[in-house]
């Protein structure tokens, strides 16, 4: 007679599940287990301990015989005659065909978060051609150096159906399936006692396989799961590991080749290039253009490789004209690369494909802006519940489609990358929405930037302009939706809400060009307060760059636009800048005419800011054309208070500077010193850039007063090359002035030293010339030091004015 085979303990226990009419979930939360460990018990994966046993008797109210026979078979292994091992694990890493470059720091996090005791999963997450797959390749290759663990790789990239993960997984692992047993727990029998690293790469087209991965891990104490997708897994024990693109190089760095050559964007460009011509060197003639290269491409290592390959047919100047259409550009990889890596175009379409429409019409929509919007922004343009954008933009983020770049407390912002923007762009144009998207877009950028009624001179004045900063890419968009489409009222009113950012943050050029398209486009249409506002700051940009006599006649249209109009606060603006102009042209009559019309308008108005901008020329003139520094710093006092209560920083700065000047021109320069301190400072706190050169111009003239000239050198040859970066000049008294004084520095010094000491001021930036100039004023705080004029004008001779100025160095106010 045949002996009946023993059953198994997870036979038995499925058997008396079954008697009870007990579902698993239900008998694992009265035994206190979890589904998955109750699953793998009636599986055979685990073996149970006595204290499991017990708890499971006690749950299934089993008779002391059945509580036996449960016990006595969970004291035999399970038998797993339906699995083997077909060979033995063993490391199957491929072996790459070139370097990692760039990517030091990030392989050494991967290795110490595989390392962690709690860490189970890592999904190196990343958009498409950042380099997941190599830096995961080079991190299991290093923590196989450091520990007894097999590594398993399994790629991915060629499977669609989830449903075959687990077979591509078992083959990897050596476990054939003989029988009806599942595979998950064919793959848990061969790993449960092994240390193994298992690297799944390329998981985002078989996402819903990853409950694989939990089953798995569960079942292998000391298994590791390292994974590359470009979305992340949603998984309870995941760790995500973001992978962004190679740091591409600043526009300082490419002034400097060996700060350039350490740049990793630039080191696995030039690696790629040489690969194909070994000639090729980093050089000063090649350097910016390669730089420009790098930082077009963002620094995404697949687009920089595809870059390189079309080194043979193009020189690297024609490479960076053809990148404003990168993906009709960046094709043609390795034939030996997967058919998604060799174009951006089919690198992109790999991800956007996986998204369901609703997504994808989503990432359509983001393609609108530029350099990113927030979400107030992104709302704008969606016809959902704010609800249903969040959960679009997180798929997309799970994606690896957009970024989330700047976040701020209260504004999160959302970016693409330009190959993934374009790519959306192209595919928004086919639907024949991007006219009504762009509409929206140039709406919402107005009220960004109508945002703050009277613009700098509002008491937000930095706020507003580093928020302009932010959005300046997405304001151009808008001005160029508006001539494109003809809509000049929305065009004028942004370009006039606009002028004052131009102005003051040293982008004349530009908004002069924006400006002059404009009103031309305005041509023969009715006139109103926009037209009147675009006019002004016209005028107020050509005046910037030296151009008198058009902006005189901007702005007598402009004032008598605003007189038709019968608008008090714009007829006030309007005058306040004819008499700038006035007063930088020398026509101090006309110009104090002007001012005191501007300044009376305004007090009958209430508007406070024209009261003191007006009493801040009117004080220049009497410094300037009459040289009665005691009447100017009067005025300049009065000014400075009236700005302080409007708590105007860049208003403050200035009227500062200008005392300053009061006293450095009559000897005082202590208080000279001070005053110009705090104009600097303020102007490095609110990002001043118009006023930046003049300062530097000032503090030149009063360190001229030193036996050692070169300082002074240094700071006017950094205020040139400022001026020289934002196409401005300096007003013609001031003009005269400089070159008095430079004449002077220069007949003290060689040649020689002059050009050194002038090359080395030249090489300042914005930022270290002002910490250069008040590092300079600093040191001769409290020093004596002889003025530079050769005496006092004789309205100084008076022991003490308004402003509390003598001509006793220690008796300032």
């Amino acid at each position: 007679m045949r002996t009946q085979p023993r059953r198994s303990f997870g036979e038995l226990l499925g058997q008396h599940r079954a008697e009870a009419g007990l579902t698993q979930e239900v008998l694992a939360e009265r035994a206190e287990l979890s589904v998955r460990g109750l699953r793998y018990l009636e599986q055979g994966v685990r073996r149970p301990h006595p204290a499991t046993v017990r708890r499971l008797a006690d749950a299934l109210a089993l008779r002391p015989d059945e509580v036996r026979a449960l016990t006595d078979a969970a004291c035999h292994p399970p038998r797993h005659g339906n699995t083997r091992l077909t060979q033995p694990l063993i490391g199957s890493l491929p072996l790459p065909a070139n370097p990692l470059v760039g990517r030091e720091r990030e392989v050494d996090a991967v290795v110490r978060l595989l390392g962690c005791r709690d860490v189970r999963v890592v999904t190196l997450t990343g958009p498409g051609g950042v380099g997941k797959t190599r830096l995961a390749i080079e991190a299991a290759r290093q923590r196989a150096r450091t520990s007894a663990e097999a590594v398993v790789w399994v790629a991915l990239e060629n499977l669609t159906d989830p449903s075959l993960v687990p077979s591509t997984v078992a083959r990897a692992v050596g476990v054939a399936e003989a029988g009806g047993r599942s595979l998950p727990a064919a793959i848990v029998e061969a790993l449960q006692d092994r240390a193994v690293l298992l690297l799944l790469d390329n998981f985002e087209q078989v996402a819903p396989a990853a409950t694989l991965i939990s089953d798995v891990v569960a079942g292998c104490p000391q298994l590791t799961v390292l994974v590359t997708s470009r979305a992340a897994l949603g998984l309870r024990a995941e760790h995500e590991f973001a992978v962004g693109p190679l740091t591409a190089p600043s526009a300082a760095e490419a002034r400097s080749l060996q700060q350039l050559a350490a740049n990793p964007a630039v080191d696995l460009f030039l690696r790629r290039l040489q690969a194909l011509a070994p000639e090729v060197t980093l050089n000063p003639g090649n350097a910016e253009v390669i730089a420009a290269i790098c930082r077009a491409l963002e620094g995404l290592p697949l687009a920089l490789e595809l870059a390189a390959a079309r080194s043979r047919v193009l020189p690297l100047p024609a490479m960076l004209s053809r990148l404003q259409r990168r993906l009709g550009f960046l094709i043609g990889g390795a034939a030996d690369a997967p058919a998604r890596q060799r174009t951006m175009s089919a690198t992109i379409a790999w991800s956007y494909d996986l998204l369901a429409p609703k997504d994808q019409a989503m990432l359509r929509r983001l393609c609108v802006f530029r350099s990113g919007g927030t979400l107030a922004a992104v709302e704008s343009l969606c016809d959902a519940s704010g609800e249903e954008v969040l959960q679009r933009l997180e798929v997309l983020l799970r994606s690896s489609l957009i970024r989330l770049v700047g976040v701020s407390a209260d504004e999160p912002r959302y970016s693409l990358l330009e190959t993934v923007r374009e790519y959306g762009w192209q595919l928004l144009r086919t639907t024949g929405a991007e006219d009504e998207l762009g509409r929206r877009h140039a709406r919402y950028y107005l009220g960004v930037a109508e945002e703050a009624e009277h613009g700098p001179s509002s008491a937000a004045d930095a706020a507003w302009l580093d928020s302009v900063e932010r959005d300046r890419d997405n304001l151009r968009a808008a001005l160029d939706w508006a001539l494109a489409h003809r809509d000049v009222e929305l065009g004028l009113r942004l370009a006039a809400a606009l002028w004052q950012f131009w102005y003051v943050r040293g982008h004349a050029t530009e908004g002069r060009a924006q400006l002059r398209a404009l009103l031309a486009l305005a041509d023969g249409t009715a006139p109103g307060a926009p037209h009147a506002a675009a006019l002004l700051g016209a005028a107020q940009l050509a005046l910037s760059q030296g151009d008198h006599d058009e902006a005189a006649a901007l702005l007598s249209e402009s004032v008598a636009l605003y007189r038709a109009t019968g608008d008090p606060w714009g007829t006030a603006a309007a005058l306040l800048c004819a008499g700038f102009i006035s007063r930088v042209r020398e026509d101090y009559q006309s110009a104090q005419q002007q001012l005191a019309e501007a300044k009376a308008l305004a007090e009958a108005h209430n508007n406070r800011f024209i009261v003191a901008a007006s009493l801040h020329h009117l004080g220049l003139i009497e410094r300037d054309a009459r040289q009665n520094q005691q009447a100017a710093a009067a005025l300049l006092e009065e000014s400075l208070l009236r700005y302080q209560a409007l708590a105007l920083p860049r208003f403050i700065a200035l009227v500062s500077l200008a005392l300053g000047e009061v006293g450095r021109a009559i000897g005082h320069h202590a208080r000279a010193r001070h005053m110009f301190e705090q104009s600097l400072a303020i102007m490095e706190q609110v990002g001043e850039e118009l006023g930046v050169p003049d300062a530097l111009d000032d503090v030149a003239h009063l360190l001229m007063a030193t036996a050692d000239v070169r300082p002074a050198i240094r700071l006017a040859a950094a205020a040139d090359r400022l001026r020289a970066r934002a196409g401005t000049r300096p007003w013609p008294v001031l003009e005269r002035r400089r070159a008095d004084w430079l004449a002077t520095a220069r007949s003290q010094l060689s040649s020689t030293a002059f050009t050194r000491a002038w090359r080395e001021g030249e090489r300042l930036t914005r930022s270290r010339a002002l910490t250069y100039a008040l590092r300079q004023l600093a040191q001769r705080d409290g020093a004596a030091v002889a003025p530079p004029d050769s005496g006092p004008s004789p309205a100084a001779k008076n022991t003490a004015g308004p402003a509390g100025y003598s001509t006793s160095e220690g008796r300032s106010a």
